[in-house]
């Protein structure tokens, strides 16, 4: 039998579903499972790309280009960029360091290595370079400091740097950088 309610009674609350409690934690462990699962997807999607396009650049081989920086674009050897900018090197100089791209437009060439100092006149000489007062006095020499600075942290010696400049067959301008007196040199030549 059923009880008539009056103007004075309250209504029974009934108890909470079972349901309910059931419903909260499937979405407590639905949020603890996708939201690592959805970052995975993305950290999975962004490495994807990055490969993607790196397989357009050109890949670094350092058997293919000895010397050539590995964070460079490097196409070409030295020997081949050094001749088509008229660099005369003999065997006395030491490991070539470089950055050099034949396809770029503009065909950037910047190296560091190391000769006799006894040797530098002799190779500025037959590679056209002539002494400047400093690396104010020819606009790429500016072009030359940076490379010098970020690849070799190099600081400025001023009695020890000697600066040089030059126009390229290209009549692109070329500059140079000795650093040191006695023994060996370290000679910087940039684009």
């Amino acid at each position: 039998m059923h009880k008539t309610l009056t103007s004075g009674d309250s209504i029974p609350t009934p108890p909470p579903l079972a349901v309910n409690d059931v419903s909260a934690r499937y979405k407590r462990r639905a949020i603890l499972v996708i939201f690592p699962v959805l970052g995975a997807a993305a950290i999975a999607t962004g490495l994807a790309i990055i490969l993607f396009a790196n397989s357009f650049s050109p890949s670094y081989d350092a058997t293919k280009f000895p010397g050539a920086f590995p964070s460079s674009n490097t196409d070409v050897s030295w020997q081949k960029a050094f001749e088509h900018y008229g660099i005369e090197v003999d065997g006395a100089v030491g490991e070539v360091h470089y950055v050099a791209t034949s396809q770029d437009d503009t065909y950037p060439l910047s190296a560091y290595f190391s000769m006799q100092c006894s040797s530098v006149p002799k190779f500025m000489d037959e590679s056209s370079f002539h002494k400047v007062g400093s690396m104010y006095d020819v606009t790429v020499l500016a072009n030359l400091e940076g490379f010098a600075r970020t690849y070799t942290n190099w600081q400025p010696s001023a009695p020890a740097d000697t600066w040089y400049a030059r126009n390229s067959p290209s009549s692109k301008q070329f500059g140079a950088l000795v650093q040191g007196t006695a023994g060996a040199c370290t000679v910087f030549i940039s684009t």
